[in-house]
């Protein structure tokens, strides 16, 4: 690590026993590599601005080594990039039992089409060309969220973000974020229960910090799946009867740091007795060959509650609706799914089956664009959230 400091301070003339920034940006080393496998470099800062990718390549050549983050840090050599281990569902007959009838949520997620997905993503990825934490169009992004939650008649509280030693070498210090934007929509007879619907509203552009981060499948295309989701339930003739949580997080980009935080007050019941968590992240990317149109539900297996929600995930499958498939992980890894499942809460992360392919060719760059996301498959995918959300928020006991 001294070695590393050393080189830091010759090569871009950063005084590491004075700037906050420096440090921060070794302690990017220890932070978990998000989903979007795609390495990273070390983030730095210098009189207050990110410094571009070329600045980071006179470092990693001086120093003759990588300064990119593999999933838990960059300083152990033989650390593997995580790894989808998937498998074929096998049925736990634990799928949740529903008030909803089946012709009830055919009519619930009929309105959910390709062209209102393309508008709603467009609505998100238009905001700005960048919703990197650093940039203007973060602040865009929740303050956007916030506002169409609002128009919807929900409950909308603002998390603030703590910017600690995993942000800092990011953003400011003294920078104003939200961690989250958490939007509460009141269920009947069982309304302190809740089912919680989530995405992360932060992009990046890791080749180069400065330019655009689009961020359209990654993660766009998520939020625009929880905002059909919360316009759809908003609207519905037939009550639910747990609440639902609609949730957009900041600062998944580096680390997961925003549903970290929003994580302990989940737990707490601040805002309900969360049941079941759902987060999307990457949806509509619809893949090519053996990956064509199929899902992938991923959880943490030894979690007490994933097998029936895994069960209820695959029972919402509808022939027709455009998810042409899916596999399990039961090895959850690098998405917001991750703090919940660490706290116990049942949660499934629903993400698109070809989102390695997506990632080693677009993802956290400048070509996360429109140009490789599908309208269709970004509607279907939210249809089949819409079932799941809507039979876990009215059981039938």
């Amino acid at each position: 690590m001294a070695r590393l400091i050393f080189l830091i301070s010759v090569a871009l003339s950063v005084s590491v026993a004075d700037s906050k920034y420096a440090q921060g940006a070794l302690a990017a080393h220890k932070a978990r590599n998000p989903r979007g496998r795609a390495r990273r470099p070390a983030r730095l800062v210098e009189n207050g601005q990110l410094r571009g990718v070329a600045d980071v390549s006179l470092l990693q050549e001086v120093g003759k080594m990588s300064l990119s983050v593999d999933d838990a840090s960059a300083t152990d050599a033989n650390q593997k990039e995580p790894k989808e281990e998937l498998e074929d569902w096998k049925d736990g007959n634990l799928a949740a039992k529903s008030r909803f009838s089946e012709e009830q949520l055919d009519e619930l997620t009929s309105h959910i089409t390709a062209d209102v997905y393309g508008e709603q993503l467009h609505d998100i990825a238009d905001i700005n060309l960048s919703r990197f934490i650093n940039s203007k169009g973060n602040v865009q992004a929740a303050n956007h969220m916030h506002s169409e939650f609002e128009k919807l008649g929900l409950t909308v509280w603002t998390a603030d973000l703590d910017i600690g030693s995993e942000l800092i070498g990011f953003v400011e210090p003294t920078a104003k974020r939200s961690s989250a934007i958490i939007a509460r929509l009141d269920g009947s007879d069982l309304k302190d229960d809740a089912i919680m619907v989530a995405a992360h509203f932060d992009s990046v552009n890791w080749e180069d910090v400065s330019k655009e981060a689009p961020g359209v499948d990654d993660n766009a295309s998520g939020l625009a799946l929880v905002m059909l989701l919360a316009k759809a339930l908003a609207n519905r003739e037939v009550p639910l009867r747990r609440s639902v949580l609609f949730v957009a997080f900041n600062a998944e980009e580096e680390g997961l740091i925003g549903s970290t935080q929003v994580a302990p007050l989940i737990v707490s019941g601040k805002y309900g007795n969360v049941k079941s968590v759902v987060i999307a992240d990457e949806v509509a990317w619809p893949g090519s060959g053996s990956h064509d149109k199929q899902a992938i539900f991923e959880t943490l297996g030894t979690v007490k509650g994933t097998t029936s929600l895994l069960d209820t995930f695959a029972h919402s499958v509808k022939e027709g609706d455009g998810v042409e498939g899916f596999k399990v992980n039961k090895h959850g890894f690098g998405s917001d799914h991750m703090p919940f499942l660490k706290a116990g809460i049942p949660t499934v992360l629903l993400i698109e089956g070809d989102n390695m392919h997506h990632a080693d060719l677009y993802g956290h760059s400048a070509r996360d664009t429109f140009d490789h996301v599908s309208f269709e498959f970004g509607a279907s995918m939210s249809k089949l959230a819409l079932r799941v959300v809507a039979k876990l928020a009215s059981p039938e006991e």
